[in-house]
């Protein structure tokens, strides 16, 4: 058996437990209550199974009386606080012993972080002040708060944005106009020192305040409240308040505002980062498509990953028909590269690499160069399929005219420079040292053809006694 000082001790047990502890019988009614249970329920023996936490009591003895179980667990709330119950049934004495722990602050947690998870859920689906509301309305739920509100905090740091206040706080509490509006912090109450202190503040009894200001009309009475500074690179960007709870604000309460509050601004920060991202997409795309060149990005396998609208016309195909696709099953209609192909070369060389080719009746120029990532290795290429048609025929072209112009220097070249001619016979020397007649030497260097004849002078000279040879 054991000795009295071990009995002292295990009597004394119950009386110094710091949760509630209760017994009561089968119908019931409180027999025992601990210090604890007395200090948080100092009612329930008077009221006994109508107590909130005795509720459903019978229900769990009726177990304990079929002889399903010897005990029962399950967490009850009442109020703002939550009990987790361990329920005996000491068959012996038909007694059943109640263990109460208080998991209020447990509780909350879990709260908090099931509400993070659903808002994360509704992220996706909501737009920014659709989220920011609903986390108010969360905030304002988790803390028992009746307002709610987000404000922006300028760059300056001297003047807010009013933007957002929870639904209970518009539709019962306060109808002061401001909405989207810049307001001067030093205009604003005593929950602007979160800016000027750079950290959370917690007004408990706003009437006693000394520097309190005035409410604009429209504004909710404050009774109490708690004001979360956002912070980024050392400045406040943005402030997150509740107000109005029926007990004071504690620990557990500015933990679950800070939480929202940064989330609310991870939430607008993300936004806009995925909205810059957007339009930046769209800016490139349009970008992209007003190349006239056809252009395709390939992957480090040169497949084909994006496509511009060039492309999809010079090749009659959508985007979605060439992506994943090689570039030279839509250009040579291959399934492997050419011998030349420009993708190959490129891929040996590490730089850019062309070939000229003629589909049809039409030549391009197929121009690869490689993309190179942040690490220096090799991502892929941008290929582009240019249309050098009217390119060639000007080529040919000027080709054809060099061509003409060149044979007519040529001809021009054969009569050009110095001509030794005899002052007497008037024959002339050639390159070689020959004395030709004049009219051999030109029909020779020349496209010139002759017919003889006599000219008056010669007629007269060589002829006088008939002028008119020289005429017929």
């Amino acid at each position: 058996m054991a000795d009295d000082k071990t009995t002292t001790r295990l009597f004394s047990y119950p009386e110094l437990y710091p949760h509630p502890l209760i017994e009561t019988d089968l119908n019931c009614s409180v027999t025992y209550m601990n210090p604890s249970a007395k200090r948080f329920f100092p009612d329930l023996k008077e009221t006994g199974s109508q107590h909130p936490y005795l509720k459903d009591l019978s229900s769990v003895i009726s177990l304990f009386r079929k002889n399903t179980t010897d005990s029962f667990f399950r967490e009850i709330a009442i109020d703002d606080i939550w009990f987790e119950q361990s329920i005996y049934y000491v068959r012996s004495d038909h007694r059943v012993r109640i263990f109460g722990a208080d998991i209020t602050v447990r509780k909350k947690h879990e709260d908090i972080l099931q509400t993070r998870v659903r808002l994360g859920e509704l992220a996706a689906s909501f737009t920014e002040p659709e989220l920011l509301r609903a986390a108010l309305d969360e905030t304002e739920r988790l803390t028992g708060s009746s307002i709610g509100f987000f404000h922006y905090v300028d760059d300056d740091q001297l003047h807010l944005s009013l933007q957002m206040w929870s639904t209970n706080t518009l539709k019962n509490m306060c109808t002061a106009e401001g909405a989207d509006s810049h307001y001067p912090i030093d205009k604003a109450g005593v929950w602007i020192d979160c800016v000027h202190k750079k950290m959370p503040v917690i007004h408990n009894d706003y009437a006693a305040l000394p520097d309190k200001k005035g409410l604009p009309p429209g504004h909710a009475p404050v009774i109490r409240e708690l004001v979360v500074p956002v912070m980024q690179d050392g400045k406040v960007v943005a402030v997150v308040g509740v107000g109005n709870k029926k007990n004071d604000y504690d620990s557990i309460d500015l933990e679950a505002v800070s939480v929202f509050a940064n989330m609310m601004w991870d939430v607008i920060l993300r936004r806009r980062a995925e909205e810059g991202l957007r339009t930046a997409a769209l800016e490139w795309q349009a970008t992209f498509d007003a190349v006239n060149d056809a252009v395709w990005l390939l992957d480090r396998d040169h497949h084909i990953k994006q496509s511009n609208k060039a492309a999809e016309r010079l090749f009659a195909l959508s985007k979605d028909e060439m992506i994943g696709r090689y570039c030279c099953e839509i250009v040579h209609n291959s399934a492997a590269p050419i011998p030349e192909c420009p993708v190959l070369r490129m891929r040996e060389s590490m730089h850019r690499e062309s070939l000229e080719l003629r589909l049809g009746e039409r030549w391009f120029e197929v121009i690869v160069d490689p993309v190179i990532d942040a690490e220096g290795n090799y991502a892929g290429a941008v290929h582009i399929v240019a249309d050098i048609t009217s390119r060639r025929q000007e080529e040919q072209a000027r080709r054809d005219t060099v061509a003409e112009l060149e044979k007519a220097l040529a001809k021009v070249r054969q009569l050009s420079g110095l001509l030794p001619i005899c002052c007497s016979c008037k024959k002339i020397r050639d390159d070689k040292g020959y004395w030709q007649q004049i009219e051999t030497y030109l029909k020779k260097h020349s496209e010139a053809e002759f017919s003889h004849g006599i000219c008056p002078d010669c007629m007269k000279k060589l002829y006088p006694d008939d002028e008119d040879r020289g005429k017929h």
